[in-house]
């Protein structure tokens, strides 16, 4: 009996077997992407007495197994790698519980704000000055077990930053002017390419920003009373 070789059906079973490959590893992995990181100036009427804030702000969207009760904590070392600082993030959402899934495709946004933040943890995120030095990361914890670390800082975060000068000279070319009677044009940006998301620039921003409201308010804001010294 002789046998005969079909390319077409061969390709079929090996796309076949790629995918449930692909399938299989989603379904038994952890795999986490940050969608968006930002470190900016906000104010809400309904927040805060309506007052200017500076905020924090990490996406993360899940594309592998689903984990429970979801919590992100930004990590480093102290000065002089004296002791290891945890710091954790609110997540923003209304129907957050202990026993929340988080499951394939879900999306959590978990942040910092600055009117949340008290003297004390205040002082020891103003402990973090050098993110590289120091091994800053941002830790996901699943049921109180870790899940994912993001490095802050890492040594591709230049490459990204000249990757987002170039991408906005290239998206420039494709923003939109909409012309509005008697009032100002607006407009629309064009996003033809994807921007990184440098980890160490937000934090550094937000850490900046923090520190200039303590110093606003007093010294004896920047330093909790157990901070080595």
């Amino acid at each position: 009996m002789q046998l005969s070789f079909d390319p077409i059906v061969c390709g079929l079973v090996l796309v076949a077997f790629f995918l449930a490959l692909h399938e299989y590893r989603r379904n038994t992995r952890v795999i986490l992407k940050i969608i968006d990181a930002s470190a900016l100036m906000s104010r809400s009427v309904d927040k805060y007495n309506g007052k200017w804030y500076h905020k924090l702000v990490f996406t993360i969207r899940n594309q592998g197994r689903t984990l429970h009760s979801l919590s992100v904590f930004l990590e480093f070392s102290g000065p002089n790698k004296s002791g290891w600082i945890t710091c954790p993030l609110h997540r923003r959402s209304t129907t957050h519980s202990d026993h929340t899934q988080f499951p394939p495709g879900m999306v959590g946004v978990f942040s910092f704000e600055s009117p949340e933040i008290d003297q004390g943890q205040r002082g020891m995120l103003l402990l973090l000055s050098d993110v590289r030095a120091q091994d800053a990361v941002l830790s996901v914890y699943s049921n109180g077990y870790l899940a994912k670390s993001f490095r802050i800082g890492r040594a591709g975060d230049k490459a990204k930053l000249i990757w987002n000068r170039l991408a906005w000279r290239f998206n420039s070319a494709f923003d939109t002017h909409i012309q509005r009677p008697s009032q100002r044009p607006l407009t629309k940006l064009g996003e033809v390419l994807p921007y990184a998301h440098p980890l160490h620039v937000k934090v550094n921003s937000f850490l900046a920003n923090l520190k200039k409201e303590a110093e606003a308010v007093g010294p004896d804001t920047t330093r909790p009373s157990n901070a080595p010294s």
